[in-house]
C-alpha cells in the first residue's frame, strides 16, 4: 500500500509490481531461500478478503495474519506473540 501511494500506482500492472517488490524480490534481497508456498516450507503468510490487488490497496481489508501455519492475528488483534 504504502509503495502504491508514495509512487502514484494505480494500474493493475502497476499494482503487481510493487506486491512483488514487497514480497517475492524483498525476500530475495534478504537472502531467504525457502520464501513461497510450497510443500515443506514455513506456513507464513496473510489471507485478506479480496478479489483484486487493487482492492486490498483501496480497501485496505482485515486480515488474518499466520506463521508457521498458526494464527498470529485477526481484526487487527494480535492473538499470539514471540515476546
Amino acid at each position: 500500500m504504502l509503495l502504491a501511494l508514495r509512487f502514484d500506482l494505480g494500474k493493475d500492472e502497476e499494482l503487481a509490481a510493487a506486491f512483488a517488490a514487497a514480497t517475492e524480490n524483498g525476500a530475495q534481497a534478504l537472502g531467504i531461500e525457502d520464501y513461497g508456498i510450497d510443500l515443506g516450507r514455513p506456513a507464513d503468510f496473510l489471507l485478506m478478503p479480496v478479489e483484486t490487488l487493487g482492492e486490498a490497496v483501496v480497501a485496505r481489508p482485515l486480515r488474518q495474519v499466520y506463521r508457521g501455519g498458526e494464527l498470529i492475528a485477526s481484526g487487527a488483534r494480535l492473538l499470539s506473540s514471540r515476546l
